[in-house]
């Protein structure tokens, strides 16, 4: 059972003691420190294999944040794999820049994946409401 990460003042008050809320509250405190964010919640999303997504409320609006789980993409040991995400990671923000209705992804020191000092990989984009369409339901305009 998931339940929201509440950061209050300068410390973070937990609901529960899981890992991902631990992860949550590691990449909130990476988030103050790198973009000046102030995370005042985060809500876990659940969706996709292995990795931890929140929908994190900062004092700028929400922010889309996804943690990369080292045993589905083994950042560490497979350089390439991130390079690959990096790829992806800056032609989606392109797209963004060009008015495409996409999320921004944020960038620092010229990389999209950042890195807490303990090792945790993790990507910020944009927040945007919406759904994920389910496949083979795109029309054009879409795609």
């Amino acid at each position: 059972m998931h339940h929201n990460l509440i950061v209050e003042g300068t410390g973070l008050q937990f609901m529960t003691q899981d890992v991902e809320e631990n992860w949550a509250a590691e990449i909130a405190v990476h988030l103050k420190n790198r973009f000046g964010l102030s995370v005042r919640e985060a809500a876990p999303i659940d969706k996709g294999w292995l990795n931890v997504k929140w929908k994190m409320i900062t004092d700028q609006g929400p922010v889309f944040v996804k943690y990369y789980h080292p045993e589905r993409y083994k950042l560490h040991a497979r350089p390439e794999r991130r390079s690959a995400i990096e790829k992806t990671l800056q032609l989606q923000n392109g797209l963004s820049a060009a008015g495409i209705p996409c999320p921004g992804v944020y960038l620092f020191n010229g990389q999209f994946i950042q890195e807490t000092p303990s090792g945790l990989f993790y990507t910020v984009l944009d927040w945007v409401d919406g759904y994920t369409a389910q496949a083979g339901c795109l029309n054009a305009a879409q795609m």
